[in-house]
Formats: structure tokens, C-alpha cells, sequence
């Protein structure tokens, strides 16, 4: 594994709780759209191993 993928993949490991915790907010304040919003973020990046997967 080299540095970058590593690099990667811990960006993409903060950016899915990031978005686990802002559907956790948003179901905590009734606020419809941000579930959906962190649910998107989330499948956006998982699997995310190299930089043409995130862009």
C-alpha cells in the first residue's frame, strides 16, 4: 500500500463518519433532508481506494 492510498483512504474514512454523524444530528433535529444528504455523502465515498474514485 503506498502513502497515497493510505492518504486516501483515511480522508475517505473521516468523510464517512463526518456524514454518519450528520445524519445522526439531523435525525436528532428532525431535519428531514440531512439524512439524506449524509447518506449521499457516504455512498459517495465508500469503496474509495485511489484518487479517480473520489473525483
Amino acid at each position: 500500500m503506498t502513502s497515497m492510498q493510505r492518504t486516501i483512504e483515511a480522508v475517505r474514512d473521516k468523510i464517512i463518519a463526518a456524514a454518519a454523524e450528520a445524519c445522526a444530528v439531523a435525525q436528532l433535529e428532525h431535519d428531514e433532508p440531512g439524512p439524506r444528504l449524509g447518506t449521499g455523502l457516504d455512498g459517495r465515498f465508500v469503496g474509495a481506494t485511489d484518487d479517480q474514485d473520489i473525483y
